[in-house]
């Protein structure tokens, strides 16, 4: 509902064609937000010495996502909304794995 009232209101506000950048680079800025979200994680990942606190599939599916994305929206369709904030999630995802390399996946310790 907010992402409608959102759009309604900026189309409204600036007309159709000036809020197309206005929406792509809200839309990039709330994405970045999304794969910024487990830097606290490394952190606690660095701090702690295991990735206790990093999912490893999410990480994973998120980075060939990111991969994917990345990759054809710079040679097939040019399009920098699209190619920039999967650059910045590939780049923070390839970090998360980059821990995951180092500190291993974290296993529950049986009983």
């Amino acid at each position: 509902a907010a992402t409608g009232l959102f759009l309604g209101s900026t189309i409204l506000s600036v007309g159709g064609s000036a809020a197309v950048p206005i929406v792509g680079i809200t839309g990039n800025v709330m994405t970045m937000v999304m794969f910024g979200g487990p830097l606290a994680a490394m952190r606690t990942v660095i701090k702690e010495g295991n990735t206790r606190s990093l999912p490893f599939g999410f990480t994973v599916a998120v980075n060939m996502n990111c991969n994917l994305w990345f990759f054809y929206a710079y040679f097939m369709l040019d399009d920098p909304f699209i190619y920039f904030q999967d650059g910045v999630g590939l780049l923070l995802t390839t970090v998360q794995l980059a821990l995951f390399a180092r500190y291993g996946i974290y296993r529950l310790p049986h009983p």
